[in-house]
């Protein structure tokens, strides 16, 4: 149970240490502005992975994380497949409304 703990506190350290390089700005390779919208993309990342959790626990449920690893790639892969395929039936326009209602059929 402790190696499980310090695995925690190792994950976090780096995470930790992730977002204040982005903060930062990676010591000015890059620019504030983008560093927040890798943040943005982050985020969104993220919020997508856990609108497409219960599907890759329906997929992949017999994994030791109930599929978790793969909700964010499948939340990616569904939500553009999606987009593009309304898309290209004409149902959806090429815009952010069309991204947005993709998005929404994911969840």
């Amino acid at each position: 149970m402790m190696a499980t703990n310090g695995r925690r506190q190792l994950y976090l350290a780096g995470a930790a240490l992730a977002l204040a390089l982005l903060f930062v700005g990676l010591a000015g390779l890059i620019s504030f502005g983008e560093a927040l919208a890798a943040l943005r993309w982050w985020l969104a990342l993220v919020l997508l992975g856990l609108l497409a959790a219960p599907l890759g626990q329906q997929i992949f449920g017999r994994l030791a994380d109930k599929g978790y690893a793969f909700s964010k790639m499948l939340a990616l892969l569904v939500t553009g497949y999606l987009y593009w395929l309304l898309g290209s039936f004409g149902f959806l326009a090429n815009n952010m409304g069309g991204a947005v209602f993709a998005v929404l059929l994911l969840a």
